[in-house]
């Protein structure tokens, strides 16, 4: 029983790696591009246009000589972006690719708007015209942290705060949130088919939950994939711990034991919010 546990464990531990290159190398061909989201409140029309604003001598990757992109805007629309100017800070949209930038400019109901793409800037002025009073408006400068930032945009004054301290608070409290489950039904399973050292279990769930939830939280490929190859490594490393620990427990047990608990909690834990 335990060669046979044994070369299981190998055969697991290499299939997982394997899967882990394959899916690392998915993810290197499809790195997600830096992206800005961006959320107006107290605008009290739809028709507006919003532009990001960058200081052309600091640009060095954006071809200023290159034709509008203009999707989705109308000529009168181009016009007006293109001739924008302040102190030298001039429209992104109207003056790279689209497949190096991608601008949502035009207004709408829900207020908010994403710029994504390989010229996504770091540091920027927020533009935002009415296009009834031709009246304009510019932000400070702003300077994007993350990959994916995500800032709310006063259209009173123009003041900018950033989403992104948020997300990081959900992120912490979900992680501590499934920490709690998986603990709870562990121990509860353990208890239950008296697999009796709780402290072992305890500190074994800490260390790969928390592990696992991070790069599960900061993952950048597909969530299925990373999620599954996640699962599959903490009930490897849970069976190579308990079968080192829990001499006094048959080591069929201990797999069966192991397997159901890490079912039980992958099976609630997935219906958590993906932040």
């Amino acid at each position: 029983m335990k060669k046979k546990l044994f070369k299981s464990i190998i055969i697991l531990i290499t299939i997982t790696i394997l899967i882990s290159l394959i899916n690392y190398r998915v993810w290197a061909d499809n790195k997600e591009k830096p992206s800005i989201n961006i959320k107006i409140e107290n605008i009290h029309t739809t028709d507006y246009l919003i532009d990001l604003l960058v200081y052309k001598e600091n640009v060095s990757k954006v071809d200023f000589a290159i034709d509008y992109n203009g999707d989705g805007l109308s000529e009168e629309d181009l016009n007006r972006l293109s001739q924008i100017n302040v102190d030298g800070w001039v429209s992104l949209s109207t003056k790279c690719q689209y497949d190096k930038f991608n601008p949502d400019n035009i207004g709408n109901e829900f207020f908010v708007h994403d710029f994504s793409g390989e010229l996504t800037p770091e540091k920027y002025k927020i533009l935002l015209i009415n296009k009834k009073t031709g009246e304009q408006k510019v932000s400070d400068v702003v300077k994007r942290s993350v990959l994916n930032s995500s800032i709310i945009l006063d259209a009173t004054n123009m003041k900018v705060k950033s989403q992104d301290n948020y997300k990081t608070k959900a992120i912490i409290g979900n992680i501590c949130l499934v920490l709690l489950i998986a603990i709870i039904i562990e121990i509860s399973l353990a208890f239950i088919m008296k697999v009796n050292n709780f402290k072992i279990i305890f500190f074994t769930n800490l260390v790969t939950n928390i592990i696992s939830q991070i790069i599960l939280s900061f993952n950048s490929s597909s969530y299925i994939i990373t999620y599954c190859i996640m699962q599959l490594v903490v009930l490897l490393a849970e069976v190579l711990i308990y079968r080192a620990t829990f001499k006094d427990v048959k080591e069929n047990k201990l797999v069966l034991y192991t397997i159901m608990a890490n079912l039980i909690t992958s099976g609630i834990v997935y219906v958590f919010p993906k932040f």
